[in-house]
């Protein structure tokens, strides 16, 4: 389960947009119930799939059971100076506007893409978590790199600025 760790957490952690303390509560309880369910890992999947697939649906559960808060309460001001960082302006305007695009697909559409471009999960076990057909992951691949072509062409006009993203 170590090996798994850190994969699960990256998970986790970009689901629950970089909530490190919530990640570790998840992660936790996502280990507790693979080990708990060892007797019934039937084998037809991948051990990581397996365990991704937990971990995933412990996401879900904490989602259903606590409502998110989508807006700052009134009369909040942020008056902290951003850390500098390895990112320019430009690079971090451009990583922003892209966690904000990838917040505006459809679930399923964001899952599939993080899960391929960012996590780097092969075609079939993306189709084995989600228990699609390999065809339909592909499909959904598709349409949500067309989505985030779309809501990202702006970019460049809006600030001004070019943009390069291999998809």
């Amino acid at each position: 389960m170590r090996r798994n760790e850190p994969r699960i957490r990256a998970l986790l952690l970009r689901l629950t947009r970089g909530d490190r303390v919530l990640t570790e509560d998840l992660t936790q309880e996502a280990f507790l119930r693979a080990y708990k369910g060892l007797p019934r890992f039937e084998g037809r999947a991948r051990f990581s799939t397996w365990v991704h697939r937990i971990a995933y649906y412990a996401f879900l559960n904490h989602t259903n059971r606590v409502p998110r808060h989508s807006s700052l309460p009134e009369g909040f001001e942020n008056t902290a100076q951003a850390a500098l960082g390895e990112f320019s302006s430009t690079q971090s305007d451009l990583r922003e506007d892209m966690d904000r695009a990838l917040a505006k697909l459809p679930d399923r559409y964001r899952e599939v893409l993080e899960m391929h471009f960012l996590r780097h999960v092969p075609y079939r076990d993306i189709a084995d978590h989600f228990g699609l057909p390999l065809g339909t992951v592909k499909t959904q691949l598709h349409r949500a790199k067309l989505m985030m072509r779309t809501k990202m062409d702006g970019w460049a006009i809006e600030t001004g600025r070019e943009y390069a993203v291999v998809m």
